[in-house]
């Protein structure tokens, strides 16, 4: 008799050690725009200041995070953003955007290890 498909894949996987990795379940990461400054002083385009609030037990780690607003959008990869059981963590974010008022209606997709999230608090 021939072993099944998943008697295989059970026995393959009882000796590993399941990977440890943070969890973003629905309504535990949130995001919202808490403030853009227009461009000026300094700057070329406007800068958007993002706020991420965790409300889960457990770290979440951001991998990335897009802001979409009527007519563009922009990505910015972070090096580890790790927002805290119960904390926000906030961020400066060059939108490559001269229209702030554009930038201040929009919204905030977040990517983590597990999922794709779009999330606005108001």
């Amino acid at each position: 008799m021939r072993p099944s498909l998943v008697a295989l894949l059970l026995a393959g996987c009882a000796g590993a050690t399941p990977a440890v990795r943070p969890v973003a379940t629905e309504g535990a990461v949130a995001a919202r725009i808490v403030e853009v400054e227009p461009p000026g002083g300094g700057s070329r385009f406007a800068t958007a200041v993002v706020q991420f609030t965790n409300g889960s037990e457990r770290p979440i780690v951001v991998r990335r995070f897009t802001l979409e607003w009527d007519g563009g959008q922009a990505t910015s990869i972070v090096e580890r953003l790790v927002v805290p059981p119960g904390g926000t963590v906030q961020r400066r974010f060059d939108t490559r955007s001269y229209d702030a008022a554009a930038v201040r209606d929009g919204r905030v997709v977040i990517e983590t290890p597990s999922a794709v999230r779009a999330s606005v608090l108001e």
